[in-house]
């Protein structure tokens, strides 16, 4: 499922497991904000009605990213929300207005990595819809990703207290993983 929104306040996960946040700070075009327009709708449908993909109406992005960053978040993963130039996702199990990054799972991925290849995207809204789809937990996932010696450059782990963490990420981890896994 996909919506396109004018906030994320109201957003909330009702009966799936998750909700996908596209965030954009600008409006700008380049090949990374065509390929998340190119292929959210299909990542939204490849989710089902597990989770929902959801990104702000043209013209209501920098208010929908403002929301999004207002959030506690880490200092680290704070400060790159409000350099980043590309579109990022963030992952998260809980209705938008209730989500506190000190309190919840949570995962970012970073689309600044497919700069000289956009085109891999769908693959990973591919790979991931497939995960959620399998009913696999996508933040132990991500969780794993981050620890995986291979990635650690690309990923980091941040509990915050048992049960809550996030994981901020490179889109690149994820598809160099998807890449070593086996076709089912």
């Amino acid at each position: 499922m996909s919506a396109l929104v004018s906030s994320f306040i109201p957003v909330d996960v009702g009966r799936r497991k998750y909700l996908f946040f596209l965030v954009a700070w600008n409006e700008f075009i380049n090949p990374i904000t065509e390929a998340v327009a190119q292929n959210r709708e299909a990542f939204g449908e490849s989710l089902g009605l597990h989770a929902t993909v959801v990104q702000a109406y043209k013209g209501a992005s920098y208010k929908v990213a403002k929301e999004v960053k207002e959030k506690a978040w880490p200092p680290e993963v704070d400060r790159r929300m409000g350099e980043e130039q590309y579109p990022f996702m963030v992952a998260v199990e809980n209705d938008f207005a209730q989500f506190e990054p000190s309190l919840h799972r949570w995962g970012v991925v970073w689309f600044s990595d497919l700069e000289r290849d956009p085109a891999t995207l769908w693959k990973v809204f591919s790979a991931l819809a497939r995960k959620v789809q399998r009913g696999e937990d996508l933040f132990d996932y991500l969780r794993e990703l981050s620890k995986n010696a291979k990635f650690k450059q690309a990923a980091t782990y941040i509990e915050a207290k048992p049960g809550a963490f996030g994981v901020s990420i490179n889109i690149k981890a994820i598809a160099e993983d998807l890449l070593q896994q086996p076709r089912s």
